[in-house]
């Protein structure tokens, strides 16, 4: 009320001594008059939260994510679970699944079967501190955590457990881990710094998302593109350090210059998993391709690999390069996938 009648003054005063001065005049005292109270506030800049195209897979999730990681994986686990071949693993035949989700949540106190719908994993690839970023969505996950969680983090973190609020969302933190509740169905995982970032684009504070990463973001829509199949389940993009690429043409035993790497899984009668990884120069794509195939040879005569069975169904994996471009293309029957996984999980049981 005060700052509407110092206006009023303000307005009225100048009325008066209009009749006595020019307009010239009475312009400039008007802007001083107006705009001086206000140099000796310093306002907050409040921006509205980050909006979000909706085509991009995972982008109500990846909105929340500070910038400066630079590989994202994200997974449908509500599509995942409703598959063919996962549901039968988790009815009563698949055992051993069940034992696995169940030890989890008795570990965590969340079911993942049930209560995620959707998982961002993101991460820097470079630099010496490459922790690992979650954020976890699904219906009732936060009353979930903030029932179980406290118990657990205070048997992994060094001291005392920390209950506190940052921009009126609840944290949780003990020694270096952080949760933070922004929304009733999700959940971020990290450090305190991290999480308070993500806070920080939720409620529309100054602070830039990973989706201003215009290299990370264009891999990540290639990724969905009509040629690569539409909608997957699974998506991973990640842009390789230099450090990375020498380790892994290194082990290749080639020399190129990996730039970026993604791949992405999609479900259906088939489950099909495509693969894409961007060189520096045309002519080491096709290193790069005889480096894979040589791996996969490798990989084929492994005592494993051949324990297992499944030698020619490693050979079914296509790699070619178009330019700087190295595609892989799996596809394997979602029966055979199925019997492939509890095959495997009986022979990790009986050893």
């Amino acid at each position: 009320m005060s700052e509407i009648s110092n206006f009023r003054l303000k307005k009225n005063f100048l009325m008066l001594f209009a009749g006595r001065t020019n307009v010239k005049v009475l312009s400039i005292l008007t802007l001083l008059l107006l705009y001086v109270p206000a140099c000796g506030k310093k306002k907050r800049v409040i921006h509205p939260p980050p909006r979000y195209d909706k085509k991009v897979i995972g982008s109500s999730l990846l909105r929340m994510v500070p910038f400066g990681s630079d590989f994202l994986l994200w997974g449908d686990l509500a599509k995942l679970r409703r598959w063919g071949p996962i549901k039968n693993l988790m009815n009563e035949d698949g055992e051993e699944l069940k034992n696995l989700v169940s030890r989890f949540q008795q570990v965590h106190g969340l079911d993942p079967w049930k209560e995620l719908d959707q998982v961002l994993i993101t991460a820097p690839l470079q630099g010496p501190r490459k922790t690992i970023k979650l954020v976890l969505k699904g219906e009732g996950i936060g009353e979930s955590l903030l029932g179980s969680m406290p118990t657990y983090m205070q048997k992994l973190g060094k001291g005392e457990l920390k209950k506190s609020s940052y921009r009126e969302v609840m944290l949780l933190e003990v020694g270096g881990m952080c949760l933070g509740f922004p929304q009733k169905d999700v959940v971020l995982s990290a450090s305190g710094i991290w999480v308070r970032r993500a806070v920080d684009i939720v409620r529309g504070i100054t602070e830039k998302p990973i989706l201003e990463n215009k290299e990370l973001l264009n891999l990540w829509r290639s990724l969905t593109s009509e040629r690569m199949g539409g909608k997957p389940v699974i998506l991973a993009a990640g842009i390789i350090p230099e450090e990375l690429s020498n380790r892994i043409s290194g082990e290749l035993g080639i020399g190129v210059r990996l730039e970026s790497i993604g791949f992405r899984i999609r479900t259906g009668s088939w489950l099909g998993v495509k693969g894409v990884i961007q060189v520096a120069e045309k002519k080491q794509a096709n290193k790069l391709v005889m480096g894979i195939k040589r791996w996969i040879g490798g990989v084929v005569k492994s005592p494993k690999v051949q324990d297992l069975g499944i030698g020619d169904l490693v050979n079914l994996l296509f790699v070619h390069s178009e330019g700087k471009t190295v595609y892989m293309q799996f596809n394997i029957p979602g029966e055979l996938f199925e019997r492939l996984v509890r095959l495997t999980l009986k022979r990790e049981k009986s050893t």
